[in-house]
């Protein structure tokens, strides 16, 4: 009976830590804990540890719907969920203006409209949409 709950239990446990990267940038990674719609944009704390959700701070929350990237830029599409209707925001992050001590407010441009995220989009070359969840 003990292997058993044992056996349960660890199951559970190993239920509720389902995490998964779905997309690599150098120190950035997407990733989502328990289910797709919590895809969530992360830069890791140190170059020396591997990418997850502890080693991580969080650069785009949940609901990523697509995200792209080149040398000086990340680009992220986000759904917001609202009481009466859904709508899309946009995050733009310079990379070379990043800094693993900074948080997410500090370093994070958006949300943005679109028509502001088109305007950035022709003004700074920002990458096109390469990923789509």
């Amino acid at each position: 009976m003990k292997n058993c709950s044992l056996i349960f239990l660890l199951s559970f446990v190993l239920a509720a830590c389902d995490y998964r990267i779905v997309w690599i940038d150098g120190e950035y990674g997407a990733h989502w804990i328990h289910t797709p719609q919590n895809l969530s944009l992360a830069r890791k704390v140190s170059p020396a540890v591997p990418l997850d959700r502890f080693n991580a701070n969080i650069r785009v929350n949940a609901r990523i719907l697509a995200i792209g990237s080149n040398d000086k830029y990340i680009v992220a599409k986000q759904r917001n969920l609202g009481s009466d209707f859904d709508s899309i925001s946009y995050f733009v992050i310079d990379k070379s203006k990043d800094n693993m001590h900074l948080n997410q407010d500090e370093i994070t441009q958006g949300p943005l409209s679109e028509l502001r995220f088109l305007e950035m989009k022709k003004e700074l070359g920002l990458p096109e949409f390469t990923e789509k969840f």
